[in-house]
């Protein structure tokens, strides 16, 4: 029952989160996208009911997509291994992805940058070229659980200001080990 309940939080998390980091990914922007510029990933953990900071986590970072120009905006190739991951890149929307990408990712061994939250509860990733990346969370901190395993693309475009954005700020979500019980789960 337990693992039910959590397939399909992750299922429902997830769904949510590459909705609103992907939906950017076919869209036709004024501005071109420029390829040769580098970016970055910024990840802001905090607590979901004290907003307090959240220190020592730490995240895997895998470039499995490489973006390249195309008329109506970005488009992205999977780079080698990945290309033999038997997943579509046509539908980065897909809820399965992050899962199916980083079961691949683990299982062939792959390389990967890893960073830890600092007291401020940020990690940082920056000189990337544009792509896709997978986000896996490495550990587990004490009284936490951990936000799924999830897709950013670099760049995203920003249909506020009608712009590309090269450096993405990301919230992961976090439930604390309470908040679990609270909702009637078994830790």
């Amino acid at each position: 029952m337990y693992n039910k309940k959590v397939k399909k939080i992750i299922s429902i998390f997830t769904v949510i989160l590459m909705c609103f980091t992907l939906f950017f990914c076919s869209v036709s922007a004024e501005e071109p996208v420029i390829i040769d510029k580098t970016g970055s990933i910024v990840l802001h953990l905090t607590d979901s009911r004290t907003d307090e900071f959240i220190q020592g986590a730490s995240f895997r970072l895998y470039f499995f997509a490489a973006a390249y120009e195309k008329s109506n905006g970005v488009g992205y190739d999977y780079v080698i291994p990945y290309d033999n991951c038997d997943m579509d890149m046509d539908n980065l929307k897909d809820a399965y992805l992050p899962i199916h990408l980083t079961h691949f990712a683990l299982s062939n061994d792959l390389s990967y940058a890893v960073e830890t939250t600092n007291a401020n509860g940020t990690v940082v990733f920056d000189n990337l070229i544009p792509g896709v990346y997978l986000i896996v969370p490495e550990n587990n901190i004490a009284n936490y659980h951990m936000p799924s395993p999830f897709v950013i693309n670099i760049p995203m475009f920003d249909k506020i200001n009608n712009e590309w954005v090269y450096d993405v700020i990301a919230k992961p979500k976090n439930k604390t080990k309470d908040d679990v019980k609270i909702n009637g789960e078994i830790d």
